[in-house]
């Protein structure tokens, strides 16, 4: 678990740091990661950071878990804490979704 926590990590600060020098790194992370927790780090990294197919990547993640009340909770949390601008606007599009509920 310190190792795959340092992988994100890693993976975190680099995106940070310079975010066209290691798009590639988080789109590699997010298709061959062996965890979810690595999927969702690097999803975490490309929407944050409104790195080029970020949404699209989010778009399949909420298509991929659209029976898991729990995995689209983790995604509505994801795109709520979005950096990016647009906030407001985002978070009213999540809280009117069909499968956002308050109580998960």
């Amino acid at each position: 678990r310190a190792r795959r926590r340092l992988m994100n990590t890693a993976l975190a600060l680099l995106v940070a740091a310079d975010p066209t020098a290691h798009a590639a790194r988080a789109h590699a992370q997010l298709s061959r990661a062996p965890t979810f927790a690595g999927r969702h780090a690097a999803l975490t990294v490309l929407v944050h950071h409104d790195i080029a197919g970020a949404q699209a990547a989010a778009a399949a993640f909420a298509e991929r878990h659209a029976d898991d009340p729990l995995l689209i909770d983790k995604w509505h949390a994801l795109q709520a804490s979005n950096p990016q601008a647009g906030t407001v606007e985002r978070l009213a599009r999540i809280t009117d979704a069909a499968d956002f509920a308050w109580t998960n």
